[in-house]
């Protein structure tokens, strides 16, 4: 199993290579990083993108992915209050602007369930569906 996951990492590392910049390339690299359970790996892919409020306000739906896809990749190695506030982190976007935060809002509210954190979870879920009405 060991030798697939290494050869699943390797063409989204060599595309991530090839174009760093890229924002939908580093998101396959984080995503078969953490498929292949190499978080370390993944997290430093991960971790320099939107990494100011500043950075985080000016990133597309790509990017907003990105951000996603790397705090599902610290909940799965166990850093769970590392990917909430990843999660958090993206209140600063402004979803008027960017309807497409929805997406990540309700994402957040599942792991929060899924790691039966209630009360943090309760008032974004009330806030989930009132935004999800609006801009779903």
């Amino acid at each position: 199993m060991e030798r697939a996951e290494t050869a699943a990492v390797l063409l989204p590392e060599r595309r991530h290579a090839a174009n760093p910049e890229d924002v939908v390339e580093r998101r396959g690299l984080v995503r078969a990083l953490r498929e292949a359970r190499r978080f370390e790996e993944g997290d430093r892919a991960a971790a320099v993108f939107a990494a100011t409020p500043e950075a985080m306000r000016a990133i597309d739906e790509d990017g907003g992915w990105l951000v996603d896809d790397h705090a599902r990749l610290l909940y799965r190695a166990g850093r769970k209050d590392e990917a909430d506030r990843r999660y958090a982190a993206m209140r600063v976007i402004d979803i008027e602007e960017k309807p497409w935060l929805i997406n990540m809002v309700i994402n957040r509210v599942e792991l929060l369930v899924k790691d039966r954190q209630y009360a943090q979870a309760e008032p974004l879920l009330t806030e989930a569906a009132t935004l999800a009405e609006t801009h779903g």
